[in-house]
């Protein structure tokens, strides 16, 4: 299965993400950079992923959620999101990230 890798800097700015999670949310990555991937964000899930992204901030934490995207063309999709510290000679220097489609997953549950 391929997933889709982001890297965040230590502030919280995706810095970095692969072609696969591209095609995931139907974007070019300067616009999934420019937080245009959370537009697709389902409007019943984006206060929900938004608290927990504040939540996810610091060398301790991880960001573990799943939720719905709206897509162009494959229209909604889950997706199952988790990310981790990124550490730099011991400093925080952001997250590392994987999101995957779950859909198939939901739909079969």
């Amino acid at each position: 299965m391929q997933v889709g890798i982001y890297r965040t800097d230590a502030g919280g700015r995706c810095v970095w993400v692969n072609s696969r999670l591209c095609e995931l949310f139907e974007l070019e990555a300067e616009e999934f950079l420019a937080l245009g991937w959370t537009k697709r964000i389902h409007q019943d899930d984006l206060a929900r992923v938004q608290q927990s992204r504040a939540q996810a901030i610091g060398p301790l934490s991880t960001f573990e959620i799943d939720y719905r995207i709206e897509v162009p063309v494959k229209g909604t999709r889950w997706i199952s999101a988790f990310s981790t510290a990124l550490m730099t000679s011991g400093e925080f220097a952001g997250r590392i990230g994987i999101v995957r489609d779950i859909t198939a997953i939901r739909r079969d549950a």
